[in-house]
């Protein structure tokens, strides 16, 4: 009886018996739940630990291509100030300059013998060709995980790492203008490398010298290297360089010409025609440094009066003075004792002559001619006649309304402020642009106003709104042109006092901003209608071409005064030249086309070259 009641005891629930697992199996599965949650803990901490690895390595070539792009381009700003300095030692603005390029993680190196240019007279005499100059050119170049920078012949270049073309950066120094060919070859010396300090540049000895024009050198035939250039063949410019690629587009837009490559050489060449057409003129040109068809008044040269020419583009004036001072107008001309005009005149009006004055060229008078049996060193002759131009008001008034229309005044109202209200005592600057303004006003002695051209020529538009427009420089005030490019001044006043360089004030060129005037009048044009007056007062300076006719009706009149002194030409009526006055015709005015709207698309003025001016510049780069 006892066991049965165990047993429906332990049967209970129904009577159904309920049995339990044994232990192994209850052991299995907690071991199995406990390692399931290690294996989850370990996966999440593999993924974060794979994530995080990814990470640092995308954020560590990140960082190392974001070093090196900080890196070249921290050596693009070092190449920009090495070629700042290396002009100012080439060209002899300093004897010496030093360059910090920083510390990256490249490599600077130096080399004598990089690159290579030959500029050559292809065919001068119809058969025969002749190098005029050829030389290494040396670089400097900064190479950062196959990625380099170089400066070479005043340009530099880049090419990055992969990539078999490099680009132009900055452009070298070889220019174009107005059938000029300019090559100033700057060649750097030297050898050795650095990835950090200082790049020294000094001056080597008898580092400069003039390859063209040169009297000491002669063409097979005999000729000297002078210009006007002979005027059969090529100018052939030829590089050599790893960046030859870069410099063909900018050879092809410079010299307007077409671009020849031998890859496997790595060089590239130009050719532009040399031509000879009257010497080198344009007929839009100024040929003498008076020249006025007014037909009433007097031109009075005063005592002591020096009228003579130079070319500024062949030197300085000291080493160019010539005879071509010509005076060609439609009135009468009266010289007083001790005057000098080298150069020649010619008037539909009378010539009444001191015989204490000189004339060296040909005399050609229109009514009369007195006092002329001496001191007149070429013919006299009943032949003047009256030059011809055209007054200016309508062509002012065109360029003037569309400069006001449409400038560059945005970004320099403060300075154009500043220029129209004599505030300029702390120095003004102007780049490149056109400018509508009301007047330009320097009177105090301080006052500088730069007109920089480095980027592009300059147009200034003075007098959109009535009875504003004149253009006034006084009281020991300077403006200075700079750059190679061209400055253009739109005077619209017809008062008395509508273009004056007042007593000690000065208007000049410094095209290499040297410090030093260069008296390069065709970089500064002025432009004035047919009334009103023009003055360049005592012991004044100026350095332009005036060009102001007045016409059959007009009455605008230039004075030059006492002691002053011009550089440059006059279209239009002067009646006065005062004592000691000297007056220089810049001979480059000739090959210059007077409005800048005419030489676009001449083919004299983008296809051929008859100056070519070339001088070799040689600087030693160093590490210091």
């Amino acid at each position: 009886m006892s066991n049965q009641r165990n047993t429906s005891a332990e049967s209970g629930n129904g009577g159904r018996e309920r049995r339990r697992p044994s232990s192994g199996v209850a052991r299995r599965r907690d071991d199995e739940r406990g390692t399931s949650e290690v294996v989850g803990v370990a996966l999440m901490l593999g993924l974060v630990l794979l994530g995080t690895t990814a990470t640092l390595a995308v954020a560590s070539a990140g960082i190392a291509d974001t070093m090196g792009t900080v890196n070249v381009e921290q050596s693009q700003n070092a190449m920009r100030a090495l070629d700042a300095d290396v002009s100012d030692v080439a060209f002899g603005r300093q004897s010496t300059r030093r360059v910090d390029v920083g510390g990256t993680s490249g490599t600077y190196t130096i080399r004598s013998d990089a690159g290579h240019i030959t500029v050559r007279h292809r065919e001068y005499d119809n058969t025969t060709d002749v190098v005029l100059y050829e030389s290494d050119l040396g670089a400097v170049a900064y190479e950062h995980e196959g990625t380099r920078v170089v400066y070479q012949m005043g340009g530099i270049w880049r090419r990055d790492a992969g990539s078999d073309r490099g680009v132009m950066v900055a452009r070298p120094t070889i220019s174009y203008r107005e059938e000029t060919l300019r090559v100033p070859v700057v060649r750097v010396v030297g050898k050795g490398s650095m990835s950090s300090g200082t790049l020294a540049v000094r001056q080597r000895t008898d580092g400069s010298s003039q390859v063209y024009p040169n009297r000491s050198a002669t063409y097979p035939d005999g000729d000297l290297y002078t210009n006007p250039s002979h005027s059969q063949g090529e100018i052939v410019v030829e590089i050599q360089s790893e960046f030859y690629r870069a410099w063909g587009p900018f050879l092809e837009e410079e010299l307007n010409g077409s671009a020849t490559y031998d890859h496997a050489a790595e060089t590239v060449t130009v050719a532009i025609s040399a031509r000879d057409i009257d010497g080198g003129r344009v007929s839009g040109g100024v040929f003498g440094a008076i020249t006025s068809p007014s037909n009433s008044g007097n031109l009075d040269l005063r005592s002591s009066v020096k009228m003579d020419s130079y070319d500024s583009d062949e030197g300085s004036y000291s080493d160019t003075t010539g005879a071509n001072g010509n005076v060609t107008i439609g009135y009468d001309v009266t010289t007083s004792s001790s005057v000098d005009i080298e150069g020649s005149v010619n008037t539909s009006g009378g010539v009444t002559h001191t015989n204490a004055g000189w004339i060296s060229g040909d005399v050609a008078y229109g009514t009369h001619c007195t006092s002329c049996s001496g001191n007149i060193g070429g013919d006299i002759t009943a032949t003047g006649e009256s030059p011809s131009s055209t007054v200016l008001d309508g062509y002012l008034e065109d360029r003037v309304d569309a400069i006001d229309a449409d400038n560059d005044n945005a970004g320099s109202q403060s300075t154009l402020t500043d220029i129209e209200t004599n505030n300029c005592g702390s120095g003004c600057t102007l780049t490149a642009g056109n400018y509508s303004l009301k007047k330009v006003t320097l009177k105090s002695s301080s006052s500088e106003l730069v007109l920089d051209t480095t980027d592009g020529p300059i147009n200034l538009a003075l007098g959109a709104d009535a009875g504003v427009g004149s253009f006034y420089v006084g009281g020991g005030s300077d403006v200075r042109v700079v750059g190679d490019h061209r400055v253009n001044v739109y005077v619209t006043n017809r008062g008395p006092d509508s273009m004056i360089i007042d007593t000690n004030g000065g208007v000049h060129v410094d095209s290499d901003a040297d410090g030093d005037r260069d008296y390069d009048a065709t970089r500064l044009w002025v432009y004035g209608p047919s009334d009103g007056n023009t003055t360049l007062g005592a012991s004044a300076g100026l350095t332009a071409a005036v060009y102001a006719p007045r016409g059959s009706s007009g009455n605008r009149t230039m004075t030059i005064q006492k002691n002053s002194e011009y550089y440059g030409a006059v279209v239009g009526h002067v009646d006065t030249i005062e004592n000691s006055a000297q007056f220089h015709y810049d001979e480059a005015l000739a090959r210059t086309w007077a409005f800048p709207e005419d030489a676009v698309g001449a083919d004299s003025q983008h296809t051929t070259v008859t100056y070519l001016l070339m001088s070799e510049n040689e600087v030693v780069v160093e590490a210091d």
